[in-house]
C-alpha cells in the first residue's frame, strides 16, 4: 500500500496560489490574513484538505459547481475571477465519474458556460450535455429557498457542492463587494442556502474564495476582525463586515479564486495519482479569453479583458504550470 504524498506538496501548492501581489495597494496583506485564519482552523494545508473531500466522495454521484460573482451596476455579466477555475476543477470531478450541474445568476452563465466548454465540456443550446447540466439560480431569498428544495429533490444523489468565488451575506443578512458596497440581496443568487441546506445532510461543500465575502468564510468566524478593517466595519451602514457568515467542510482561501480552484484541481491529482481530465497549461489562457468574450469583465477594473483582479494572464499560467510541477515533483518521489 502506497503512502500518502508529503505534506509539503500541498503546503507548496497553498504557498503558491496564495502569492500576494493584488492590483490594489490597499488590499496588500490581506491574502496572507485570509489564508492564514483559514490554514489554522483546517490544521493542514487547504488544498489537501479539499482534495481528501473530493477524492473520497462515494460512486458517481453529482456535484453542484456554483461560481459567478458581480453586480447589475458594475459587474452585469459577472467576472473572470470564477468561472476558470470552477471549469477545471469540474473537469477533474467529471473525469472522476461525477455527473455535474454548474449553477448561477442567468446573468453571469454565458461566460461561465464558454468557460466551460472551452475546456472541453459539451454544453447543448438547452444547457444540457454529457453528463453536465446548466442551471440558472433565480435571485432574491425567497426564490433561493424554493429553487434549493426543488434541487435536492430532483438531485437526491448529490454528493457535493463546490462554490468558487461566490459572494455571500455577512451575519446580518447582507451581501457585500470585496471593498464593503452592500448589495441589493433580491438582485443576487442566494446559494448560500444550498450550501446550508448539504451542509446540514452532511454532504460535502468546499468554499474558494479571495476576499472574505465568498461563501465560505464563515468557516473562519471573527477571526479575521483582527487583521482585516472590512471585516470589523463594511462602511456600508448594515453594522456588520464584509465577511461571509457560511460554514463549509472545507475553505480554500487563494489570491484569486482561480487560482485556488487549480490548486485544488492539481492536489486531488496529487493525492491520487489520477489526472485524467486535468486541463493542460494552454487551457488558463484559454478559458479565461473565453469567459471575456462570453461577457466577463475583470473585477478590478470592470473592464471587458482578458486579466483576472488585475493580474495577467501571464501570471494565471504560471501559477498553474508551477501547480503542475508540484504535481510532476510528487509523482517522481512516490
Amino acid at each position: 500500500m502506497t503512502s500518502e504524498p508529503a505534506e509539503a506538496y500541498f503546503q507548496s501548492l497553498d504557498d503558491l496560489v496564495n502569492v500576494e501581489f493584488k492590483a490594489k495597494r490597499a488590499l496588500l496583506g490581506g491574502t496572507r490574513a485570509r489564508y492564514d485564519a483559514a490554514r489554522h482552523v483546517a490544521g493542514e494545508p487547504l488544498t489537501l484538505q479539499a482534495a481528501r473531500l473530493l477524492a473520497g466522495l462515494d460512486g458517481r454521484g453529482t456535484v453542484f459547481v456554483t461560481t459567478g460573482a458581480g453586480n447589475p451596476e458594475t459587474l452585469p455579466r459577472g467576472e473572470t475571477d470564477g468561472p476558470s477555475g470552477a471549469a477545471f476543477l469540474a473537469r477533474l470531478l467529471w473525469a472522476r465519474g461525477h455527473d455535474i450541474v454548474l449553477l448561477s445568476d442567468a446573468a453571469f452563465l454565458p461566460g461561465i458556460v464558454a468557460a466551460f466548454v472551452e475546456i472541453g465540456f459539451a454544453v447543448g443550446a438547452d444547457g444540457v450535455g454529457d453528463r453536465i447540466r446548466v442551471e440558472a439560480f433565480p435571485l432574491g431569498a425567497a426564490a433561493g429557498r424554493r429553487a434549493v428544495r426543488d434541487l435536492l429533490a430532483r438531485y437526491p444523489d448529490v454528493v457535493a457542492a463546490v462554490f468558487v468565488e461566490k459572494p455571500g451575506p455577512n451575519d446580518r443578512g447582507v451581501f457585500h463587494t470585496s471593498a464593503g458596497r452592500a448589495k441589493n440581496g433580491e438582485s443576487v443568487a442566494h446559494l448560500h442556502l444550498l450550501a446550508e441546506a448539504l451542509a446540514a445532510d452532511r454532504r460535502v461543500t468546499v468554499g474558494i474564495g479571495d476576499g472574505g465575502n465568498e461563501i465560505g468564510f464563515g468557516r473562519v468566524g471573527r477571526a479575521l476582525e483582527a487583521t482585516l478593517p472590512q471585516a470589523r466595519a463594511c462602511g456600508c451602514g448594515c453594522g456588520g463586515g464584509i465577511v461571509n457568515a457560511t460554514s463549509v467542510a472545507c475553505l480554500v482561501s487563494a489570491s484569486t479564486s482561480n487560482w485556488g480552484a487549480y490548486g485544488v484541481a492539481v492536489a486531488v491529482t496529487v493525492l491520487t495519482g489520477f489526472a485524467e481530465g486535468l486541463p493542460g497549461p494552454e487551457a488558463v489562457a484559454g478559458s479565461i479569453e473565453a469567459s471575456v468574450r462570453g461577457g466577463a469583465n475583470d473585477g478590478y477594473s470592470g473592464e471587458n479583458v482578458s486579466t483576472v483582479d488585475g493580474t495577467t494572464l501571464e501570471a494565471s499560467e504560471a501559477i498553474y504550470a508551477l501547480c503542475l510541477e508540484v504535481a510532476h515533483q510528487a509523482r517522481r518521489s512516490a
